[in-house]
């Protein structure tokens, strides 16, 4: 027999393996996207808890420190996607958390930064 072209069936097979080629870049392509967005939502939220600790730290003095404690709230334009929240533990030096959330993907992330300060900085 003279085979000079190809049958379906081996068309068929070629096909299948070049489109599940495609399907398998395409989710990585879409995978690589989605993780580049959460991690830059990541470095915003670490930003925006640096900015609150900063303000902490300048408090006018030492029991000032506990008048920025305040509860998981909602950030103001162009941060409507964030929420934060300032936790201050008593004692010397006093222990303050500073957390940030947003929703990812699949649940809600956070990040948080604590410091101590203590008496004798202010």
């Amino acid at each position: 027999m003279n085979n000079k072209g190809l049958s379906l069936l081996e068309v068929l097979i070629a096909i299948t393996i070049f489109v599940v080629g495609v399907l398998v870049i395409v989710e990585i392509i879409s995978m690589s996207m989605l993780t580049g967005l959460d991690a830059q939502k990541a470095k915003i939220a670490l930003s925006l808890a640096q900015e609150q600790m900063e303000q902490v730290k300048e408090a006018d003095t030492y029991d000032d420190i506990d008048t920025f404690v305040l509860a998981k709230s909602a950030l103001p334009a162009p941060f409507t996607d964030y929420s934060r929240s300032v936790t201050v533990a008593a004692g010397d030096p006093k222990s303050v958390t500073v957390t940030v959330y947003w929703n990812s993907f699949t649940d809600e992330q956070y990040v948080g930064i604590t410091s101590l300060l203590a008496d004798y900085d202010y």
